[in-house]
């Protein structure tokens, strides 16, 4: 099985890659969150710390929040407020948000939007494994 780093930096992966996130930056990370992160999220960190690119699944666009904003989202009343039921770790750049589904055991990815409300919320990976095998590729409406 390959490693996220081996993943996303496969030729014909279309990913802006951000600096890595240090362990020291990790350790902090799980010391400041409330949710208990798999640990191919926290690869994904420590490949890229943020970044953007395309994602083969809806939104077709992926925007990865970086350490400092996952923790500043976890500080925003709006979203504890009205979003507690999700781990928010990434967007499209617009209207979509990313997150974990924490209402259901397998913690799939939906994608969801804000405005709209919880409501909103579609899954698009079961897992992250999932959604981390399809970052970089053209989103194929008939795929």
């Amino acid at each position: 099985m390959k490693s996220t780093a081996e993943l996303l930096t496969e030729p014909d992966r279309k990913w802006r890659k951000s600096p890595p996130a240090s362990d020291d930056e990790i350790h902090w990370f799980l010391d400041h969150t409330r949710f208990e992160w798999p640990e191919e999220f926290l690869d994904l960190l420590r490949f890229s710390n943020g970044g953007a690119g395309e994602i083969s699944l809806k939104p077709q666009w992926f925007v990865l929040s970086s350490i400092s904003e996952i923790i500043d989202s976890e500080k925003d009343e709006f979203l504890t407020e009205n979003y507690g039921g999700f781990q928010f770790f990434g967007g499209n750049g617009g209207l979509e948000s990313i997150a974990f589904d924490l209402s259901k055991l397998m913690k799939p990815i939906v994608m969801i939007d804000l405005i709209a409300g919880d409501d909103s919320a579609i899954e698009i990976a079961s897992d992250i494994k999932e959604f981390i095998g399809a970052i970089g590729f053209e989103y194929k409406e008939d795929a």
